[in-house]
């Protein structure tokens, strides 16, 4: 089920900030011209980002996001599938096994 689904952060991405703005920063040696180098976050990308650090599956996530931002869920399961799927196609994230 989707909402069970947890990723894992990939080893080679680093959350930051420069100038107070979050950034992930993908630190490949072996990068390859079609990779994201990096990835300005906005208000809600951060703190999806730090539910996936947290080690939050999607349901919780969705739930988290629908109560920090009082949005709907309809709204929100559709942002945060949209996001974690461009994160995952990005290699930044890795579906989880465990």
């Amino acid at each position: 089920m989707v909402n069970e689904l947890v990723y894992r952060i990939a080893e080679c991405v680093v959350h930051t900030h420069v100038c107070d703005v979050p950034v992930l920063a993908v630190t490949r040696e072996s990068f390859d011209e079609t990779d994201v180098a990096a990835s300005v976050l906005n208000d809600s990308g951060a703190f999806i980002w730090s539910c996936l650090e947290k080690g939050m599956n999607v349901g919780q996530i969705i739930r988290q996001v629908m109560e920090e931002f009082e949005e709907e869920e309809e709204n929100v399961r559709e942002g945060v599938t949209s996001f974690l799927d461009a994160l995952k196609k990005q290699n930044m994230i890795i579906e989880s096994k465990e």
